[in-house]
């Protein structure tokens, strides 16, 4: 059994392996996920698809919605193709002072952490394609 942090429960709890046929019966096309779910609060997240490892905590709703957010706007910069996708986690790792992972964000306060990293980063870039 996987403890991992549950932010809903705000403590790491055990977790049970469920699949998209669980969480989402109504979704067909999501039935072949892999999530983990707290056996406390029954909120989930989702897993690597190649090793089954989690992808980070068991969001609250709102973060969920933030989660979300965050990877529209980091996403771009290596999707526009200014950075690789490598550079980009790197460069967030650099400025945040640890690993990146999207998934790891577990709070508001976090989230505006790793907006304004980005934001550090999309200026660093506009200034370079200005000279």
């Amino acid at each position: 059994m996987d403890i991992v942090f549950c932010c809903v429960c705000n403590q790491d709890v055990n977790v049970n392996r469920v699949t998209g046929r669980d969480i989402y019966p109504h979704r067909k096309d999501l039935y072949h996920l892999s999530l983990i779910q707290c056996e406390k609060c029954k909120s989930h997240a989702g897993c690597h698809q190649n090793n089954g490892k989690p992808l980070g905590s068991i969001p609250t709703p709102e973060l969920r919605k933030l989660r979300v957010q965050l990877h529209a706007r980091f996403d771009y910069l290596w999707k526009s193709k200014q950075l690789t996708r490598f550079q980009a986690y790197q460069q967030m790792s650099e400025i945040l002072g640890k690993e990146f992972h999207i998934g790891d964000v577990r709070s508001k306060s976090e989230y505006d952490k790793v907006v304004a990293a980005i934001n550090k980063i999309r200026e660093k870039l506009a200034k370079e394609k200005m000279r």
